[in-house]
């Protein structure tokens, strides 16, 4: 473990006696944003701060069998008390009995919305606490209250739960968000009408997350059927074959704000759609990383996305806070992200490239672009990008540092191990991989400018992901063999317990062969 000291010059920090409660609730407020466990602990400091935060320490809470058992408000009567009174948002699964959280949920005087998470495999169909029973509120509008259903199963379903989504799901007029999973085996379009008529008949529905696993499936429509107006949209391994004229039919993306689309065809998606329906989004991921979207083929379908996202970005989106696209860097000049620069506070910036293929070189942004946008882009908080293993490293590094409010940052490179080099194995002492981690982490905060300091540095080396394929051959299998890996990821970040020192570690991966 190696640390180092980032310890920036600040100012004498003002008594906080002096600040106004209403200063002192604003901090606390951002840092229990940030971490919540050291506001939870501040609570014990003196009867002010107990009194100023106990509010947002139970603004939302998860439930459990101990707050909903018969005796807890003789058990626990002042936690039960504090719940009742500040409480506003609720976290609950599908295990627990209806009725008994029908009256927890009608205690709350402040209840403002209901997320409710369905596991699978906890006991019969029939005893699910389900959404319909949740909203039943006898002492509410149920209007009032907005509700949030997560983990919703789109496959893995016997024949007696082939209705779940009607059992689950009937109209609800309260419903905000929909997050789908993907379950083993995949998904048959069988499945899709229903979700297709759930999302129909739940026109106050503003979130929808759709996230499958290997070949993508599609809805399909007919006749006058058209979806709600959604904020935010979040696809992943969906077949996009909607044309512009069933898009324009179907779908409504007038409101949309937040866009994330992984594993999809992001061309098909771009070219189906009217720009200026995106021109609000402040968030937007897009990610078709796939054999295809590596292809050097000129004529290649990602290489039109690369354009077309390159002109949303600079001439219809007005102001993104979040850009994550891989894309083919080289067709998306910076001049689109300048657009953003007052307002863009995590970018995402990568090549299709990548570092997964040790002969394959990496674009990477060039110094004097990074510079450019770290003249101006005073609002970064977090960047991703490639750093091939030809680009002057040292120029590279000091134009990151210059991001005056950049505390996060992931630096993806190739390896230094070469396949047929066996001094590695004789020589245990020998890790160039980890060596080269620790220069680049010393340059990057001796070097750090503004006011704050790293949070965050994580360097992910040869393409390595938490769960993955290691590289393939002979060679490279020798090299494992004897402990010598190309793909590892060091991170160092801040301590917990909020000194200056910064530690770095290494993550393992879970292999797959």
């Amino acid at each position: 473990m190696v640390e180092f000291s980032s310890t920036p010059t600040l100012k004498p920090a003002a008594s906080m006696a002096s600040l106004s409660t209403e200063l002192v609730t604003l901090i606390l407020e951002e840092l229990h944003d940030i971490d919540p466990q050291p506001i939870l602990n501040a609570r014990f400091v003196c009867r002010g701060f107990n009194d100023i935060t106990t509010p947002f320490v139970y603004e939302t809470v998860q439930v459990n069998e101990r707050v909903i058992r018969p005796d807890a408000a003789r058990l626990f009567p002042r936690t039960l008390k504090l719940i009742n009174n500040f409480t506003r948002h609720v976290v609950l699964r599908n295990a627990y009995d209806r009725q008994t959280v029908s009256d927890f949920l009608d205690r709350l005087e402040r209840l403002e919305s209901i997320r409710w998470r369905y596991i699978d495999n906890i006991g019969p169909f029939t005893d699910l606490c389900t959404p319909p029973d949740v909203t039943r509120l006898k002492n509410r509008d149920p209007d009032k209250v907005r509700l949030h259903v997560d983990s919703l199963p789109l496959s893995s379903l016997d024949g007696k739960h082939s209705d779940i989504y009607r059992r689950l799901m009937p109209p609800l007029q309260q419903l905000d968000s929909l997050k789908m999973v993907s379950q083993l085996p995949a998904v048959t379009t069988t499945r899709l009408p229903a979700l297709k008529r759930l999302l129909l008949d739940c026109p106050s529905i503003r979130e929808f997350r759709y996230h499958h696993r290997g070949q993508g499936t599609q809805l399909s429509f007919k006749g006058a059927e058209r979806l709600p107006p959604f904020t935010t949209l979040a696809l992943r391994s969906y077949d996009w074959t909607h044309d512009a004229h069933e898009v324009a039919a179907h779908w409504d993306f007038s409101r949309l704000r937040s866009l994330k689309l992984i594993s999809l065809p992001v061309f098909d998606f771009l070219s189906s759609v009217y720009p200026a329906d995106l021109k609000r989004l402040h968030t937007l991921h897009l990610d078709d990383f796939s054999a295809a979207a590596r292809s050097d083929d000129p004529n290649g379908g990602s290489k039109h996305a690369t354009r077309l996202v390159y002109t949303l970005v600079k001439n219809h989106i007005r102001a993104l806070r979040s850009l994550r696209a891989t894309c083919h860097t080289a067709l998306f000049p910076v001049d689109a992200l300048l657009v953003h620069k007052r307002s863009l506070r995590d970018l995402l910036f990568r090549d299709h490239v990548g570092f997964a293929e040790e002969n394959r070189r990496c674009p990477t942004l060039r110094v004097t672009n990074l510079v450019s946008l770290s003249q101006v882009m005073a609002a970064l908080d977090t960047l991703e990008q490639d750093m091939d293993i030809f680009v002057d490293r040292l120029p590279f590094l000091l134009a990151i540092c210059a991001f005056p409010q950049l505390q996060t940052l992931v630096l993806n490179v190739q390896t230094v191990v070469k396949a047929d080099d066996v001094t590695y194995r004789h020589c245990h002492e020998k890790d160039p991989d980890l060596n080269r981690a620790n220069d680049i982490f010393g340059v990057l905060v001796d070097n750090k400018m503004g006011y704050k300091s790293w949070r965050r540095i994580t360097l992910i080396v040869g393409g390595w992901k938490r769960v993955m394929v290691r590289r393939l051959g002979e060679n490279w299998r020798m090299q494992n063999r004897g402990g010598i890996f190309t793909e590892r990821c060091f991170v160092m970040e801040s301590s917990p317990k909020g000194n200056d020192q910064l530690k770095m570690n290494e993550l393992r991966c879970i292999s797959v062969r």
